[in-house]
């Protein structure tokens, strides 16, 4: 990678840079190709499953952390929570590194992978989400698994997984390995590019 300036991800604005330049980020580039249409869904009802969202995703990495009071954590979102504790506690997951930026300075691009881990002694990376992921989840993760590990040049590549964390407390885990996924989101980081230069 060829570093033009220092790193840097506004959390504020959920943008990434490298000095002045900003990057396209992994969800970016996903919806500049129209893989994701949130367009027919009420806004405030996009808005609130999005506020769950991140409140699950922050509760997560306080736990992680070891730093989560549960009697900060609502009824809502705790069955989320405890669906990934459960998780960790079955499977002996290791977590090699939680929610860090990845950057790749010559495509341009960045991203923020849930959680780059090793799981039954095969290392990948797990994406957290509090619905049932989709082919497209499967897109996102390879462009993670990109940042984190490298393009996916051999048949043994890491693993790619997506966790649906239930509200009931229960799991499911998805694995994607449809090797197609990294030329479709390498598509996608095509077109972003493309309607950025041309607006």
């Amino acid at each position: 990678m060829i570093n033009d300036g220092p790193f840097r991800f506004d959390e504020g604005t959920h943008s990434y840079f490298l000095g002045d330049r900003r990057l396209i980020g992994v969800t970016e580039a996903i919806q500049a190709a129209g893989l994701t249409d949130f367009s027919r869904i009420d806004p405030a009802v996009l808005a609130r499953a999005a506020e769950r969202g991140n409140a699950v995703h922050r509760a997560c990495h306080y736990l992680d952390d070891d730093d989560l009071d549960w009697g900060t954590v609502s009824a809502e979102i705790a069955p989320y929570v405890r669906a990934w504790e459960r998780f960790k506690a079955d499977t002996g997951v290791v977590l090699n590194a939680v929610e860090m930026p990845r950057w790749h300075s010559t495509l341009g691009l960045a991203g923020t992978p849930d959680r780059e881990v090793t799981l039954g002694g095969e290392k990948g990376t797990i994406d957290l989400k509090t619905y049932k992921p989709d082919a497209v989840a499967g897109v996102q993760l390879s462009a993670y698994s990109f940042l984190a590990y490298g393009p996916q040049l051999s048949y043994h590549t890491p693993k790619r997984w997506g966790l649906w964390l239930k509200d009931d407390g229960k799991y499911s885990l998805i694995e994607f390995n449809d090797r197609g996924d990294e030329a479709v989101f390498m598509a996608c980081l095509t077109i972003a590019k493309f309607k950025r230069s041309n607006k």
